[in-house]
């Protein structure tokens, strides 16, 4: 777009619809390829970009490593696109080969979205003040992820620029002279967190379609101009504010708004009109929609007002995704729920802890992922959260994936029932809630953390669940025999900071298809009494002596055993399971032996060991032959007696194929 490659033919065609279709055209040709790294990413094949540089020419010039370092690398006449990667530091030397190449179009510094390294990058300011200004042509410009703290005056020259991405610097504010750059399209200034103010003359660029701001957390206004920007498409976010007069209505004419719009700081909206004539519902392009108040508010004196506020903000029917946050009403408005918000797939409730009651959400006939978090008034989901009672409850929530219940400290009746599509639940810090769960069929992902063990004493219609997670449930010993009996098909177990909990479950009652268990923090654990393959105990501080009985693990493959301070030994009679192929132990300061008789491992291709300064050495008997890789760190008696050809243990562990000790 910047480049002017889309060109409309017609004033209703939109360039961004029209790029799209580009691309997914180019990727329908196989031009681009999905990542198999990252799905929201596209990559060229080799040969495609062989074939796009061949033809190009000098037009397009990548600067990659060797380029870059070789100085006398020149730049030709015929350059209009530069590209570079960046560095940890790029002095001004490595920028000289740019100088008088006035037609160049593109500056651009690799990677755009990522940061190349956990190091800060950093630009000569000579290239800020001195190069990149007099490269008058010039129509892109990328510096994202540059240790950036002040962009000079001189840029104001840039006329012809289209697209300037400053992302993730640390600027504070760009120079009112901006305001001169009149063809300017897009301003990314996504996660600069030292940016406190946009230029005032912002108002000047009427060309402008894209402002993105998210993630800038010190930006505490918008200029008063804002609201001359009618062609925008993307604004991140829209703060309100109450001390320069920019009021909620500036957002009236920018029709064209599109994908996601937060609007922040609700609680400055004082007249209610100013909040109908944002016209809301005429933005029809929008696809998500973030309401927030501030947590600084005392929630007194203003309740009505927000009511009326969240009521008069009712969006365009079109809206996939709706997030409201700290609202401060009793209530919520009835527009919330309504079943003519058909393309609603994504909605969230967070921090709303004056309202007493939740919303009627059960006819959203779109609804996959529902989030209710911090609803402090709300003791019960009523007959209201589902709506019309005289629909049959096989019509509610009938596309409901994921429903996320947490921080409900007041919540005590019971959770919602027969939801026949849910597949994930979560339920946290609900203290009060003693409901058991029950009439999930298709339910596969249950967390539990934080609240009433009678949560967890009935697991009728749970058939479905492969993956549960039990976090911090004070008083339970045992998991109860009505909720066990039905997780006949749960493969993963992980159950973290249960300190009372002994035993999993009674003989008899365990899942036989569970394959991986993971312990965290179950300090009095006697007893696994699992059919498993992975096992993992983490951060169980009294754990002093792993119990007898590891024969019984007759299908255990892997075994991780981190973070227990008193575990010093293994068990003294027998030896770990023959089938183990990984074992990995870490953080034990206290272990001083591992189990003799690992030779009889016979399966065993992975061993790590770090992190254990009391363990004096490997076992007496050799390890075994099938042993391909053996890890060892911060094991300061281990990596003097086997460290390769100079420890006198070497020729112990000679015969391993990989073996790295730090």
């Amino acid at each position: 777009m910047a480049e002017g490659l889309i060109q409309q033919s017609n004033e209703d065609e939109k360039m961004e619809d029209l790029g799209d279709d580009y691309f997914c055209e180019l990727l329908s040709r196989s031009f681009f390829q999905s990542s198999s790294s990252n799905k929201s990413r596209f990559v060229m094949h080799d040969l495609i970009n062989d074939l796009a540089n061949s033809i190009a020419g000098d037009t397009c010039l990548h600067l990659d490593d060797e380029l870059w370092n070789d100085l006398q690398c020149p730049i030709s006449e015929n350059t209009r696109h530069s590209s570079f990667i960046r560095h940890f530091c790029d002095i001004f030397k490595n920028f000289e080969r740019f100088h008088k190449k006035e037609r160049l179009r593109t500056f651009i510094a690799l990677p755009i979205d990522v940061p190349t390294s956990g190091l800060p990058s950093f630009i000569s300011n000579k290239v800020l003040e001195e190069l990149i200004p007099r490269l008058g042509h010039l129509r892109v410009i990328s510096l994202a992820h540059y240790m950036i703290s002040e962009i000079p005056d001189s840029f104001g020259k840039l006329k012809h620029l289209r697209y300037l991405n400053l992302s993730y610097t640390s600027i504070k504010w760009l120079p009112d002279s901006i305001g001169n750059l009149f063809y300017l399209q897009t301003l990314k200034l996504s996660c600069c967190k030292e940016l406190i103010r946009l230029p005032i003359s912002i108002g000047n660029l009427i060309n402008l379609r894209h402002l993105d701001v998210a993630g800038a957390i010190k930006l505490q206004e918008m200029p008063i101009q804002i609201g001359k920007l009618k062609d925008l498409r993307i604004l991140s976010n829209f703060i309100v504010d109450k001390n320069n007069g920019l009021t909620i209505k500036e957002l009236k004419d920018m029709s064209h708004l599109r994908r996601e719009l937060c609007i922040s700081k609700l609680e400055n909206v004082v007249n209610i009109q100013d909040a109908r004539d944002a016209a809301l519902k005429l933005k029809r392009n929008l696809e998500s929609l973030i309401m927030q108040w501030s947590s600084e508010l005392d929630g007194s004196g203003n309740e009505r007002n927000q009511m009326d506020v969240l009521d008069s903000l009712q969006p365009c029917l079109n809206l996939n995704k709706l997030c409201i946050q700290l609202y401060g009403g009793p209530k919520f408005p009835r527009w919330i729920g309504d079943a003519l918000f058909s393309k609603m797939v994504d909605l969230s409730l967070i921090d709303c802890r004056e309202c007493t009651s939740l919303p009627c959400l059960g006819q959203l006939p779109s609804l996959k992922q529902l989030r209710i978090q911090g609803m402090d008034g709300v003791k019960k989901v009523g007959a209201e959260f589902y709506g019309e009672t005289r629909v049959s409850a096989e019509s509610l929530f009938p596309c409901l994936h994921e429903l996320t219940i947490q921080y409900c400290p007041k919540l005590i009746m019971k959770l919602p029932t027969y939801l026949p599509s849910l597949t994930e639940l979560s339920v946290h810090f609900c203290p009060k809630l003693e409901s058991p769960l029950s009439r999930l069929p298709l339910l596969k992902e249950l967390y539990v953390g934080e609240c009433n063990e009678a949560v967890l004493s009935s697991g009728n219609d749970l058939t479905s669940l492969t993956k549960l997670t039990i976090s911090g449930i004070s008083g339970l010993i045992k998991l109860h025999e009505g909720f066990v009996q039905f997780l006949q098909g749960l493969r993963v177990l992980k159950v973290w900071e249960c300190e009372e909990l002994e035993y999993l479950w009674e003989d008899g009652f365990g899942s036989e298809n569970s394959h991986s268990l993971e312990i965290r923090d179950c300090d009095q654990l006697v007893s696994l009494g699992c059919n498993l393959q992975s096992l993992q105990i983490d951060r169980c501080d009294k754990l002093e002596r792993l119990p007898n009985g590891w024969q019984s693990l007759t299908c255990l493959e892997e075994l991780t055993i981190r973070n227990c301070p008193k575990l010093a030994s293994f068990p003294d009679v027998g030896q770990l399971p023959t089938t183990l192929k990984s074992l990995s132990i870490s953080c034990c300061e206290n272990l001083k032996s591992l189990p003799e008789g690992m030779m009889g491992m016979c399966a065993l291709e992975y061993l790590s060991i770090g992190g254990c300064p009391s363990l004096i050495g490997l076992p007496k008997g050799l390890l075994p032959d099938t042993l391909s890789r053996l890890y060892v760190w911060l094991c300061p008696h281990l990596t003097q007696r086997y460290s390769k050809e100079e420890g006198d243990d070497w020729p112990k562990i000679a015969h391993i194929p990989r073996v790295q000790i730090l």
